[in-house]
């Protein structure tokens, strides 16, 4: 009976905890597909959906934090695309102002200076979004079971579950402008301006929290022995270890607003608001360093080879060995605040502020290249090649285009000299590759019932279109006089994701 006691009075001190924190973090909204404008969930709902499982670890998705792993490396296994095509842009009112990941389902998020945070589907439609108090500037991490670590400058984190409900909020003393990471054992670890680095248990409560001296807005990366490295702008690079002890520190020549990066060899690498770029061992020596032009605010970028990329606000991007020497540098038109990502045939993708989105080769030779803008994220590669990159107030999706459906509705004179209803379907394919698609056609009929007239498997070949013609039988569906929507759908034979949906409006004027 005392035991039992000691867990109702536990429950509800965590109830108690967990409201107070939500209630540091007030007036939140979500915003779904179903009701733009609702509330969130009632606080007392917050906290019970806190107390669910605690996630483990990162999910396994193909980019699931900023610079895609825990060594915030920038390597993707995926081959990037081939050419710079935008197969679609998500608008919003503002700016994006963090990385674009990649969640359960293949849904991408980013958040933007208009303090809301977006999931968009692979096929570029909202699904919800949600809204703190202030901008939202750095990455979410997304942990093994799909709960979102949304860092705000509103000085919380938010722990949100893949549909966009809220299971805990923590609140720091300053802003979170620095990308969560996730341990093997769940711990999120993540810097404040309020001048410390935390490390926050999977259920929301603080683990521990170390004084890093200044604002930190780095992304903490972490080592294979659990090593946690983390810039400040008291200008060390620090090393601390699993239970919140330093281990070292490093002084750079200026503050350190840049996120660490861990080659495979243990190598640390990150710049430094003068521009000077550090490569330290695991050991806190500094092993080479070279002096860019100004300010370095990305994250490197580390392919397997041990070729280490990075921009500088100097309007140069360097490709350094490991052991320190220049393999090239190209000079942009613009600054360079962005991290660069690598694909999994060494091909490099980066954006530069006023000028341009690059895909350079490994030996520095231009690929392709977007008009840019104002382009201050890293780009993020999905499993099928594609890439999202955040451009002024759009979210990009570069790559091959998925094949294009059109209908349209015509009458026919048949041999019997009767005039039937006909609708033509062409399906397009502009790809380089050839593409497997599953075809649904249907008529949206009343009270929503579909009435389907095609269900169909197909092979388009690269660079080829084909058409496909239905009589519509209203004749035999029984439809009065009225406006129709006529439906075609293809989804991705492989995944069953929707690739293009096609509306067409079919006014019967009189029964047939």
């Amino acid at each position: 009976m005392i035991v039992c006691k000691k867990r109702f009075f536990t429950a509800i001190l965590i109830l108690v905890f967990l409201n107070v924190c939500v209630l540091s973090c007030k007036k939140l909204k979500i915003y779904s597909k179903r009701e733009v404008h609702s509330e969130q969930l009632s606080k007392k709902k917050e906290a019970l959906n806190s107390l669910i499982i605690p996630a483990n670890a990162l999910f396994k998705t193909p980019w699931p934090m900023f610079q895609g792993d825990l060594h915030r490396t920038g390597r993707s296994p995926f081959v990037g695309p081939k050419r710079g095509i935008i197969k679609w842009n998500f608008p919003i009112e503002g700016l994006f102002e963090a990385s674009p990941v990649i969640g359960v389902d293949g849904v991408i998020y980013a958040g933007g200076d208009n303090s809301r945070f977006y999931a968009v589907s692979p096929d570029g439609r909202l699904l919800w979004m949600f809204q703190t108090r202030d901008i939202n500037r750095n990455s979410v991490a997304v942990a093994s079971d799909g709960t979102l670590f949304l860092p705000s400058a509103d000085h919380c984190v938010y722990a949100l579950t893949p549909d966009g409900m809220v299971k805990w909020v923590f609140t720091t003393g300053g802003r979170v402008n620095s990308s969560p990471a996730i341990d093997g054992d769940g711990i999120i670890y993540f810097g404040s301006h309020d001048e410390n680095l935390y490390a926050v248990n999977p259920y929301g409560t603080l683990r521990w929290k170390f004084s890093v001296g200044a604002i930190s807005a780095s992304s903490p990366a972490i080592s294979n022995d659990g090593t946690i490295y983390v810039g400040s702008y008291d200008g060390n690079l620090y090393a601390v270890n699993k239970t919140g002890q330093l281990k070292w520190k490093f002084k750079a020549d200026s503050g350190l607003r840049a996120s660490p990066s861990i080659g495979d060899d243990g190598t640390i690498y990150i710049g430094s608001r003068k521009g000077t770029f550090y490569a330290m061992s695991p050991e806190g020596v500094l092993r080479w360093s070279y002096e860019t032009g100004n300010d370095i605010r990305a994250s490197a970028a580390i392919a397997n080879d041990g070729t280490v990329y990075i921009g500088s606000w100097d309007n140069n991007f360097y490709a350094f060995s490991g052991s320190g020497k220049i393999k090239w540098s190209y000079k942009t038109n613009g600054p360079i605040e962005a991290s660069a990502v690598i694909d999994a045939e060494g091909n490099v993708y980066v954006g530069a502020i006023g000028d341009k989105i690059y895909s350079f080769t490994q030996d520095g030779t231009v690929r392709w290249t977007i008009v840019g803008g104002m382009i201050n994220t890293a780009p993020a590669i999905d499993s099928d090649g594609t890439i999202y990159i955040c451009r002024e107030h759009n979210l990009l999706a570069i790559g091959e285009p998925n094949p294009v459906i059109e209908i349209r509705t015509t009458k026919e004179n048949t041999n019997s000299n009767v005039i039937k209803d006909v609708m033509i379907v062409k399906i397009s394919n502009e790809s380089l590759f050839d593409k497997d698609v599953d075809l649904k056609v249907f008529i949206r009929a009343n009270m929503g019932i579909m009435i389907p007239l095609e269900s169909a498997r197909l092979v388009i070949k690269a660079g080829t279109s084909e058409e496909k013609k239905y009589e519509v039988p209203f004749n035999k569906l029984n439809m009065k006089k009225g406006s129709y929507f006529v439906v075609g759908r293809l989804l991705d034979a492989q995944v069953g994701t929707l690739l293009r949906e096609e509306f067409k409006v079919f006014e019967l004027n009189e029964q047939k």
